[in-house]
C-alpha cells in the first residue's frame, strides 16, 4: 500500500539526565520523537507499528540535528554545558532501569525507586534505527540484568513479519493505492475490515463490514486470488461512501494461510458540494441526471447560476444515499430529490428513484440572428414536473446496465414562477405538442462501459455511455418516439508540455444520436450542448440528429494552498466541431429555423482549470468559426 507523504515533521523535548531509556521503553511503541539527553547523546523512539502523528512541521530535508536545534525550547539553550557520554561517570555513573507499566489502565506511574545499572562502555545505537532492538540496554556484569523481551512477543525466525501499514497524515487523504497486493496461493483464514479517518485514525467506521465483503468473490477457506481480490477493490472504490480503499495480507498462525484486511477510508456521512452529483449510467428523467450524450438533463441556458447539492451517504450504515440537489440563477431554477441503494437485499441489483422541478430557459428556445418570444414578448421558459424509477447492475467488472420507466409534465410560461401557459411563439410556431402542458411517459435503457484508470480525475483509459429511450403515448399530445445516443471518451496520457506537477493528458471525444417519430422540441438534441458549450454568437440548432467530435489538451500550471485546501490550477486547449446532419426541420415547431440558427458549427478555445476539494472548476475564452468570441465561467468536467 502506497500512502500520499507531503510534510516532514519532528518534536523535540528536554529531559532529565538519566531517563532517556526509561521514556524509550514508555513511549517507544507511539510517537516518532528524538529526545535529548543532557549528556549529549542523542537516541531515536523507533516508528510505530501502525500510525503515527505529526505535530510541528521542519523544514524539508532537515535532519534529526537540525529539527532538535530549530525546535528546542528556550530552557534546554541556557541549560549548563554537561561532560559527554564517556565521561558521565563523574555526574551519573548509571543509567536506571525502567520499571514494568501496565499501559492498560490509568494507574498512575509507581513511587519505587529506580533499581542503579552501571553505565556500560558499549557505543549508543544509530539514530537512523527504527528497530525498537538496537534501543535496548547494553548487556553488563550487573546483577540486575536488563528486562528481556517477553517470550510471547518473539516469532519463530521462519515466519515472516507482519505487513505494517505506515504512514503520515497528511492532506484531505490518506490515498490507499487502491491496488491488490500479489499472493502466493495461501488460505484466506479470516476478512478484516479496517476504518481510518482522514487524520489516520483507526476507528469503528460507520458502514456494515457486510457491505464491503459483499463486494468481493473471496471468502474465508478459499485460496487468496489477486485478479478476484483487484475487481473486488475496484468496486469498492467506486462507492459513494468510499474515499480511498485498499487490501493488505497479514500472516495466520501457518505458514501457508493469511488474513485478508480490506483498508477503507470513508467519506463523511453528509457531503456538502458546490456542484452537481450524476451518477452514471442513469435511466431516470431529471435536471442532474447524466444522459448518455449532450451532458446532464435537457439542455438549459442558464445564465449566471450556481449548483449545490447535499449528500446524506450510509443511510442506516448500508451505503444508501439521499440526495438533494439545486441549481439558481438568472435564468433557471433546478431542484431534484434522488434515492438511491445499490443492492436490493443480497444482490448486487441497485434501485434509484427520483422527484424532480425544473424550470429554465432551454437553448432550442434562445439565441440565434433572429429573437423569438412569446406573444408577450418574453422569453420562453419550459417548465418540467415528473419522477421516475429505475434499477441498474454490474453485469461485468467494467459494464453496468440501467432500465427505468418516468414521467413528467411539460409546459411552457413566461417565467420561472409565472403560472400561465403558452404553446405558441410569437410567430404561431408550436412550442409543445398539446394545448396546455405535454405528458411524457418513457421507457429508458442505458448503460456503460468503463475502463478508466479513474472515475473521478481520469487519466487513462476510455469510456463507452449509450442509451435507448422510447416515448409511449398517453393523454393529449399523445408522444411517441425513439431515441437513440452514444458518447464514447478516450484518454491518453501525453506529456507536450506543462509548468508544474501534475498529469498532462489528451481527450479525444465522439457523440451521435437519432430520434425516430414525433420529435418535441424540449427534447431535441441541442449541439450547442456539453463540449460545445462555450460556442459564442448566435448558437447552434437543435435537430432530430447530431454528431460531435471535440478534442482538449489538459496540462498542470501552478499547484499552490489557498484558506489550508490543495489548489491545483492547470489549463487546457480543446477545440470541437458539431452538425446537426440537416435534421433542424424534422422538430416540431421548427424552432432553429425560425431563429436562424447554424446547424453545425466549430470552436476553439484556451481555459485554465481550477481542481479544488469544491469541485473542478473551468473558466474557458473560446472564439468560433464566425469570428464570435465569449469567455465561460462552469464547473464540472467537459465530457
Amino acid at each position: 500500500m502506497s500512502t500520499k507523504q507531503t510534510r516532514s515533521c519532528a518534536l523535540s523535548l528536554a529531559i532529565p539526565p538519566g531517563w532517556t531509556p526509561v521514556l524509550t521503553a514508555l513511549l517507544g511503541v507511539g510517537l516518532p520523537l528524538v529526545f535529548v539527553d543532557k549528556s549529549n547523546a542523542e537516541l531515536p523512539i523507533p516508528k510505530p507499528s501502525v500510525l503515527y502523528y505529526s505535530w510541528e512541521t521542519a523544514p524539508s530535508g532537515a535532519t534529526s540535528t537540525d529539527r532538535i536545534l530549530t525546535d528546542t525550547p528556550a530552557e534546554l539553550d541556557a541549560a549548563p554545558e554537561l561532560a559527554p557520554a564517556e565521561t558521565a561517570s563523574e555526574t551519573d555513573s548509571t543509567i536506571r532501569e525502567p520499571l514494568p507499566i501496565d499501559f492498560s489502565t490509568d494507574a498512575p506511574l509507581p513511587d519505587a525507586s529506580l533499581p542503579d545499572v552501571p553505565l556500560s562502555d558499549a557505543p549508543l545505537p544509530d539514530a537512523s534505527s527504527n528497530s525498537a532492538a538496537d534501543l535496548t540496554a547494553p548487556e553488563t556484569t550487573s546483577q540486575t540484568p536488563p528486562a528481556s523481551r517477553p517470550e510471547e512477543d518473539s516469532e519463530p525466525e521462519t515466519a515472516e513479519p507482519p505487513v505494517q501499514v505506515e504512514f503520515t497524515p497528511a492532506g484531505p487523504s490518506l490515498l490507499f493505492d487502491g491496488i491488490a497486493p500479489a499472493g502466493s496461493g495461501q488460505t484466506i483464514t479470516d476478512i478484516e475490515v479496517r476504518f481510518f479517518r482522514r487524520d489516520g485514525e483507526i476507528f469503528e467506521g460507520h458502514t456494515r463490514p457486510s457491505v464491503f465483503l459483499r463486494e468481493f468473490d473471496l471468502e474465508p477457506g478459499t485460496p487468496y486470488d489477486e485478479v478476484l481480490a483487484q475487481q473486488g477493490l475496484d468496486r469498492l472504490s467506486r462507492m459513494a461512501v468510499v474515499r480511498s480503499a485498499g487490501i493488505e495480507l497479514e500472516p495466520a498462525a501457518n505458514p501457508d494461510e493469511v488474513v485478508m484486511v480490506i483498508l477503507v477510508e470513508e467519506r463523511s456521512p453528509i457531503v456538502l458540494g458546490l456542484y452537481s452529483v450524476n451518477p452514471s449510467p442513469s435511466a431516470l428523467e431529471g435536471p442532474f441526471q447524466q444522459n448518455p450524450a449532450l451532458g446532464q438533463g435537457p439542455d438549459e441556458n442558464t445564465g449566471l447560476s450556481a449548483d449545490g447539492s447535499v449528500r446524506f451517504l450510509n443511510l442506516g450504515g448500508n451505503d444508501q444515499e439521499l440526495t438533494l440537489q439545486i441549481r439558481g440563477g438568472v435564468q433557471v431554477f433546478d431542484t431534484e430529490l434522488v434515492f438511491r441503494d445499490p443492492w436490493i437485499g443480497n444482490d448486487p441489483t441497485g434501485i434509484s428513484f427520483n422527484i424532480f422541478n425544473q424550470r429554465s430557459v432551454q437553448r432550442v428556445f434562445a439565441g440565434g440572428a433572429r429573437d423569438v418570444d412569446l406573444p408577450n414578448r418574453n422569453t420562453p421558459w419550459v417548465h418540467r414536473f415528473g419522477g421516475g424509477i429505475e434499477v441498474f447492475r454490474p453485469v461485468a467488472t467494467d459494464l453496468t446496465l440501467a432500465l427505468g420507466v418516468n414521467y413528467q409534465q411539460v409546459s411552457i410560461h413566461n417565467s420561472a414562477f409565472e403560472r400561465d401557459t403558452f404553446d405558441r411563439d410569437q410567430l404561431g410556431e408550436r412550442l409543445i405538442v398539446g394545448s396546455d402542458f405535454d405528458e411524457l411517459l418513457t421507457v429508458q435503457f442505458s448503460g456503460e462501459l468503463n475502463r478508466l484508470d479513474n472515475l473521478d480525475r481520469p487519466l487513462d483509459g476510455d469510456r463507452l455511455r449509450f442509451g435507448i429511450d422510447q416515448a409511449i403515448p398517453i393523454g393529449a399530445a399523445s408522444i411517441t418516439y425513439t431515441r437513440l445516443s452514444a458518447n464514447y471518451t478516450h484518454f491518453l496520457p501525453l506529456d507536450l508540455f506543462g509548468f508544474a506537477e501534475g498529469p498532462r493528458t489528451l481527450v479525444f471525444n465522439a457523440q451521435a444520436g437519432a430520434m425516430f417519430g414525433d420529435v418535441p422540441p424540449y427534447d431535441a438534441f441541442s449541439i450547442e450542448a456539453g463540449p460545445l458549450g462555450s460556442y459564442a454568437g448566435d448558437g447552434l440548432a437543435s435537430g432530430s440528429r447530431f454528431a460531435l467530435v471535440a478534442a482538449e489538451y489538459r496540462f498542470p500550471i501552478i499547484n499552490f494552498e489557498l484558506l489550508r485546501r490543495d489548489v491545483n490550477l492547470g489549463g487546457a486547449i480543446f477545440s470541437g466541431f458539431a452538425s446537426t446532419l440537416g435534421s433542424a426541420d424534422d422538430v416540431i415547431g421548427e424552432p432553429s429555423v425560425s431563429r436562424r440558427k447554424p446547424e453545425d458549427g466549430f470552436v476553439f478555445g484556451l481555459g485554465l482549470r481550477a481542481d479544488t476539494d469544491l469541485g473542478l472548476f473551468r473558466l474557458e475564452f473560446s472564439i468560433n468559426d464566425d469570428g464570435a468570441s465569449q469567455v465561460v465561467l462552469t464547473a464540472g468536467e467537459k465530457f
